[in-house]
């Protein structure tokens, strides 16, 4: 219905300042201004009309309602890296059916121009653009869309996306200026997010005395993605300041807000809420009542969920915590953190949410669509990503995607993108046979040592792990060649992963530690992401759990380097991120009996310390910017399931399946796991044989 639709703005004539804007937070902003739009039409219809079907989309971002009745927000993120500053190739628009029963229909919309979070993007300029199907009760339909006889105004009372003055009235609406689109608009595939009211634990309306300063906080029961909301009674000038927390009272935001009279007030920006603090100065004569006090929370919907409790109550809730976290991160792309908001160049954090979606709300078509826009970003840039090992991670994400859903097809729509990446790493490859030129060996850990950051390493720390991340993108290269038929393509990727696994231990294993080394002490040119390479040898967890998972180890060392790698404090540890590595390569030696739980339950002091959402990272290191809503953390969420099932997928698609279900020293477990077919459910009990209940389509083999 959109291709019939006119493109609106605000007219030029009279808003010049406010036509074009910058394509992301990381571009240039000079000159650029930063508003919100206003577009309006009411229809007056000669029938009853009982059903709308709504396609909308708007440039940067966009509010809509129908009737006075809120519809939604968007749009579905198009995509990005840190750092770019790059147009996407293709933008999604959104899509709502409504029930109706009216004879007027009346359409509002907001529109902002100018990203404000790094999940925002812009195609350079403002744009509005909307259809709607609607269906009469006599069963015909007709379709109203946007084009230059709706009406447009400026709302200066947005300054910002965090500050808004109500005492600054909407100018005076004027006709919408129809414009040529710049935009290359297809239907979002995944469905619109789903979104609730939420009130706090405790709230009474506090009344604020004139000329008084009243402070109070709200308290919610869990960390949310979402929208604060106050609603407001008063009749004279007051002001009011809300700052966001996740935690304890560590502010992560603040938005303020001007007005004379009463207010419903919802930020624009999205946070991520444990709770907030309002400030409130009353500069009027009468009462200001604050009446409501709530946040919209909004989320990737959830049809299903799996589950998974056991006789330990510190593992159920170190599972319900991760459970959560995914939940508020998978928003329109599955973000780091709700905090952060960054767009897709995160790829280690949605390599392992995907993982715990597929045992916890087994919807994937949101990690379809991020594999594929992270596919868009990687051809526009020639295979760099802002996180050198993250674009090499995003392989073994699309095969994984793949055995989860059986979704052949996408393979074929990235084959270019995965040749286009290994290419780009192969020029990387030096004399030593391993990486020895890359742009920086980032991203590997949230770690501290000798004054560096394992986020962006010297060569002595980050090389051989960044070169462990290369032949697993190799290696899985080959199988996605099999899967889809590129028998010349599987050659090149089988010598280059035999080169890399020769040199890689020739160059990195001491033979007198038992142990590989961070990289090579040789010299390397030096920028903003790369330091100076120290003369000192390192060991840590990182490079020996990643030669021993992707074998690159020889396998009669593999056991002993992972005893090592959970007992030897001298190593460089690793933090929640990194620990899902070491959990999967424990299982591979066959030792998650002996430590997969004891290193699950590290996880304890992190929810003790905050039930509501998953801590970034351990410890007190890295400083206040840690926060409480990374998924990336949430491993033992996938982990328990997977590992007391023993799952294995034999056939893509849940075709076949292997369990051999371990209660590894627990009294008893349930778990149940959704599929395509349905719920799997498996309930253990010491000394009692598993049962298992799984949906007839799966063939299952029994360990």
């Amino acid at each position: 219905m959109l291709e019939s639709a006119k493109w609106i703005w605000l007219d030029k004539a009279l808003y010049p300042e406010y036509q074009e804007t910058f394509c992301t937070q990381f571009a240039d902003k000079t000159g650029y201004h930063f508003c919100v739009a206003g577009f309006e039409k009411t229809y007056q219809l000669n029938k009853k009309a009982v059903k709308a079907e709504i396609e909308v989309f708007g440039d940067t971002k966009f509010w809509l309602w129908m009737n006075n009745e809120f519809v939604g927000m968007g749009p579905v993120c198009s995509g990005g890296d840190y750092g770019s500053t790059l147009k996407m190739p293709i933008q999604y628009y959104n899509f709502y059916s409504s029930d109706l029963n009216c004879n007027t229909l009346n359409f509002y919309a907001r529109v902002q121009l100018s990203p404000e979070v790094q999940a925002d993007t812009s195609c350079g300029r403002g744009g509005f653009i909307l259809s709607c199907k609607v269906t009469f009760e006599d069963g015909t339909d007709q379709v109203f869309m946007t084009d230059g006889s709706w009406s447009a105004r400026l709302e200066p009372q947005f300054i910002n996306a965090a500050e808004t003055d109500y005492m600054l009235s909407p100018h005076d609406w004027h006709k919408a200026e129809a414009i040529e689109s710049v935009w290359n608009l297809k239907k979002s595939p995944i469905p619109m997010p789903a979104e609730t009211t939420v009130k706090p634990i405790d709230f009474s309306p506090v009344v604020v005395k004139p000329g008084e300063e009243k402070v109070f906080s709200v308290e919610f029961d869990k960390i949310y993605s979402g929208y604060p909301m106050l609603e407001i009674l008063a009749d004279g000038a007051y002001e009011v300041m809300i700052q966001t927390f996740e935690n304890g009272r560590h502010y992560r935001s603040k938005d303020s807000i001007k007005s004379n009279s009463f207010t419903s007030h919802r930020s624009l920006r999205m946070y991520s809420i444990g709770g907030y603090t309002v400030t409130i100065n009353n500069h009027s004569q009468s009462d200001v009542v604050i009446n409501d006090a709530s946040l919209a929370f909004t989320h990737y919907p959830v049809a299903q969920e799996g589950s998974f409790s056991c006789s330990d109550e510190t593992l159920n809730k170190i599972y319900e915590v991760g459970k959560w976290t995914l939940q508020i991160c998978r928003q329109t792309i599955e973000l780091d953190s709700p905090l952060h908001q960054e767009n897709l160049g995160c790829t280690g954090d949605y390599f392992i949410e995907s993982l715990i979606n597929y045992f916890t709300f087994g919807d994937a078509r949101l990690t379809r669509l991020d594999l594929i826009r992270t596919a868009d970003y990687i051809r526009l840039s020639g295979g760099y990503m802002f996180h050198t090992s993250y674009s090499l991670i995003w392989v073994q994400m699309l095969y994984d995607y793949v055995q989860f859903t059986g979704d052949i097809a996408v393979l074929n729509e990235v084959f270019d993108v995965l040749t286009i990446l290994l290419d780009r790493f192969d020029g990387y490859v030096g004399q030593t046979g391993v990486l020895e030129i890359p742009p920086n060996y980032m991203f590997i850990d949230w770690v501290l040592i000798d004054g560096y950051t394992l986020h962006h390493p010297p060569k002595a720390i980050g090389q051989s792990a960044l070169t462990a991340f290369y032949y697993k993108a190799l290696t899985t290269a080959v199988k996605i060649c099999e899967l889809i038929g590129e028998p010349a393509r599987k050659t090149i990727f089988e010598q280059r992963a035999v080169d890399i696994k020769t040199a890689f231990h020739r160059c990195f294993y001491d033979a007198e530690k038992g142990l590989y080394i961070g990289g090579l002490n040789t010299p390397t040119e030096v920028n903003r992401w790369l330091p100076e390479n120290p003369k000192k040898r390192y060991y840590g967890k990182h490079a020996n759990t990643l030669a021993v998972l992707y074998d690159l180890c020889p396998e009669n060392l593999q056991n002993e380097i992972m005893e090592k790698v959970v007992n030897d404090d001298s190593l460089i540890d690793a933090q929640p991120y990194f620990l899902h590595f070491v959990l999967e390569a424990i299982d591979k030696t066959g030792l998650f009996e002996k430590y997969g739980l004891q290193q699950i339950r590290r996880w304890k002091a992190a929810v003790d310390e905050c039930g509501k959402g998953m801590k970034e990272a351990w410890g007190d290191d890295l400083g206040p910017g840690c926060d409480f809503s990374h998924a990336w953390g949430a491993t033992p969420t996938y982990q328990l399931p997977s590992k007391l099932l023993g799952f294995r997928m034999l056939e893509p698609g849940f075709k076949k399946i292997s369990l051999s279900p371990n209660l590894f020293g627990l009294k008893f477990a349930n778990i149940t796991m959704p599929t395509p077919f349905g719920m799997l459910r498996c309930e253990l009990k010491e000394n009692h044989p598993p049962i298992i209940d799984a949906p007839h389509e799966i063939s299952i083999e029994i360990g």
